[in-house]
């Protein structure tokens, strides 16, 4: 077979999941007579994921073969994310505008259930936090309704995703450090990752 684990030709599984997602944000953009403008405001976003699986092993060895997935899965995770931002742009010669800016947020993430088999596993009952800041700086140019030019540079991010601690496969030699696809070995912690940032 090409296959890399043909136990996985017999299996079935249903899963049946939950999101809940809420998001609020409260802006405050200034239309000022001066030269000066400010944009502010907050950022709030809450998810509940709950999850559950049923693995069936349908082939013909009985007992099925230990590489065939456990019965049951269940997850239960909530996470949060804040936001503070805000930014001046300041026209000290008009047509010319300036402007500067910053993002700070914070991740917090609970794994409240995680279950195999109806057993925790070592991921259950664990919370992670991040934490973080971006800038962002900006020059335009607007001498006429019909030209508009501008030179920028801003961070970004994507969101984090929770490390869970590794399982046996990852650890053949039973060191604690993690065999990865390079040939390296690395300690892996359970927790938040850092967010991937960029910079544009």
């Amino acid at each position: 077979s090409g296959f890399a684990d043909p136990t996985l030709l017999a299996v079935a599984s249903v899963t049946n999941a939950d999101k809940e997602l809420f998001v609020n944000e409260f802006r405050f953009a200034s239309k000022f007579d001066g030269p000066l403008q400010l944009i502010s405001g907050l950022y709030y976003e809450e998810r509940k994921t709950t999850a559950d699986a049923l693995t069936r092993y349908t082939g013909t060895d009985n007992p099925p073969p230990a590489s065939a997935p456990r019965e049951t899965l269940d997850n239960k995770n909530k996470q949060k994310q804040f936001a503070a931002f805000g930014e001046a742009s300041l026209t000290p010669i008009d047509p010319v505008t300036l402007t500067v800016g910053g993002r700070y947020y914070k991740f917090e993430q609970d794994i409240v259930i995680a279950r195999v088999d109806g057993v925790p596993t070592t991921a259950e009952g664990r919370s992670a936090t991040t934490d973080g800041f971006l800038w962002k700086a900006n020059v335009s140019w607007k001498p006429s309704d019909d030209l508009f030019l501008y030179a920028q540079w801003a961070q970004g991010f994507r969101q984090p995703q929770f490390q869970r601690a590794i399982l046996p496969d990852d650890d053949a030699d039973n060191d604690g450090l993690v065999e990865f696809a390079d040939g390296i070995e690395r300690a892996v912690d359970p927790g938040l990752l850092d967010p991937d940032k960029v910079d544009t």
